[in-house]
C-alpha cells in the first residue's frame, strides 16, 4: 500500500544554495523517498550558478514570476512553458529579470 505526502513551503526551512537560489527541501529520503528529491526554488534577480544533474534528471515546474531557463547554455523564455525536463548529465540555470523573483519546484 503506498501512501501520499504533501509538505507545506512555507513550514520547510529554507536554506541558501548556489547564486541568486534559495531551496526547501520538500521531499527526500527523511520522509521515505528513496528515489525522488523535490525542492522548491526561489531565485533573486540575476543569472544564477550552473546546476548539474548528474546522472538524475530533473523536472522543473515554474510556480510563479519569469525569467528564462538555460539548459545547457540554450535559452528557453520562461512566459513559453512552464514545465521542462533535463536530461542525465545536463547544466542549467536561471536568468530573472530585476525587480521580480521566480518560484519553482523541482524533482
Amino acid at each position: 500500500m503506498s501512501r501520499g505526502y504533501v509538505a507545506v513551503e512555507r513550514e520547510v526551512e529554507s536554506r541558501p544554495e548556489s547564486g541568486t537560489a534559495q531551496a526547501r527541501v520538500t521531499i527526500d529520503r527523511s520522509c521515505g523517498c528513496e528515489r525522488l528529491e523535490q525542492r522548491v526554488l526561489r531565485f533573486a534577480p540575476g543569472r544564477s550558478e550552473e546546476r548539474e544533474t548528474g546522472k538524475r534528471q530533473e523536472v522543473l515546474y515554474v510556480a510563479s514570476g519569469r525569467g528564462t531557463l538555460h539548459v545547457a547554455d540554450e535559452p528557453h523564455d520562461g512566459r513559453c512553458y512552464r514545465r521542462a525536463r533535463t536530461a542525465s548529465s545536463a547544466s542549467w540555470s536561471t536568468r530573472t529579470p530585476a525587480a521580480s523573483t521566480s518560484r519553482s519546484s523541482s524533482a
